[in-house]
């Protein structure tokens, strides 16, 4: 059975299904005309201020942004790390960051393996609190590579190669005092 409405009669009743394909638009039909013979009784200026309202509103929510003509992804990319310092920790983590994640982005951009790299902190977030970022020329620049390796260490060496020992304590410290929450990589989306 299906409840529908008959013509000129507003309280739906019971459709039998063998009339089902005689009734079954009617509902739809007299919500229809119904809805309609609201907007037949305002002013023409009325109708035509919704009429056009309704339109700007379809044409709005169609418009699509093109890549390239609206916006364009930079070719620099962000390598982006999160991580959670335990509490009372994050001076200390970000005085031994210094002397090994630091010095070793340092030596990068010095040989020109990177564009840059920064440390961000939060004294209001609980946790993720530290984010740090690299960023590279573009994303070739990010794949592995033999040379660039070896020249990294040789050039790490020459400036620190009598704190080995020191280094490798402070980098085993690091799990006591914090956790890798994610990592991405990400590039800036430049708006024409």
């Amino acid at each position: 059975e299906l409840i529908g409405f008959t013509s000129g009669n507003s309280n739906p009743r019971r459709i039998e299904s063998s009339n089902t394909k005689n009734y079954s638009g009617l509902f739809f039909y007299h919500w229809i005309k119904k809805f309609t013979s609201i907007y037949t009784q305002l002013p023409e200026k009325t109708l035509m201020k919704h009429l056009i309202l309704t339109v700007l509103t379809l044409a709005a929510f169609s418009t699509f942004a093109e890549i390239y003509e609206d916006y364009e992804p930079s070719e620099q990319h962000v390598q982006l790390t999160v991580v959670a310092v335990e509490p009372n920790y994050l001076d200390d983590y970000l005085v031994k960051l210094k002397r090994t994640w630091v010095r070793g982005m340092e030596i990068q951009k010095k040989l020109g393996y990177i564009v840059d790299f920064s440390v961000y902190t939060s004294d209001s977030a609980n946790t993720p609190n530290v984010w740090l970022t690299i960023t590279y020329e573009n994303m070739a620049a990010m794949q592995p590579n033999e040379e660039r390796y070896k020249a990294v260490n040789k050039e790490w060496i020459a400036m620190y190669g009598d704190e080995d020992d020191e280094i490798d304590e402070i980098s085993k410290g690091y799990e006591e005092i914090r956790k890798m929450i994610d990592h991405q990589i990400i590039n800036k989306v430049n708006f024409k």
